[in-house]
């Protein structure tokens, strides 16, 4: 398996065609992806990325509690929020430090801000060594997907 310079994005949805189409627009990343919240957290914990890419609405854990829990748990992580539509609280959860970028769905320009957020915040974290660097777990949860493919 190819390891990437660029960085890892965890990509979090319960839509599994978005979630496939995300990870073809960003080439290069080293890619995680999560059916939902929880899932994402389960891999956070055993896994280290730099970007958490995450829906607004999904069943079990929405993203605002992920980016909530993310933010207390791995602080060096950067969070990004996507949604239909800006949540009512987005500016309170920006000053609040949970969400650091909001993406809109559809995205016109597919990622373009997300494509342009990453790579300095993957370099930052690398020279820093500020990203959290939890120990893997033996085992991963069906519902997650690592870089080596899907394990659902």
């Amino acid at each position: 398996m190819e390891h990437s310079s660029l960085g890892s994005i965890l990509l979090v949805d319960d839509d599994t065609l978005l979630l496939n189409a995300l990870g073809r627009l960003l080439p290069g990343y080293r890619l995680y992806r999560a059916g939902n919240g929880l899932a994402a957290l389960d891999v956070l914990h055993s896994t280290m990325v730099d970007l958490i890419f995450t829906d607004y609405q999904m069943p079990v854990m929405d993203g605002v509690t992920l980016l909530e829990i993310a933010r207390q748990e791995f602080p060096g992580v950067r969070r990004v929020l996507t949604s239909s539509s800006p949540p009512s609280d987005l500016p309170r959860l920006k000053l609040a430090g949970v969400v650091e970028q909001f993406v809109q769905k559809p995205c016109s320009a597919p990622l373009d801000e997300v494509k342009q957020f990453t790579p300095a915040v993957c370099d930052h974290a690398n020279e820093a060594g500020t990203v959290p660097r939890p120990r893997r777990a033996t085992t991963r949860p069906a519902d997650v997907q690592g870089a080596d493919g899907w394990m659902i």
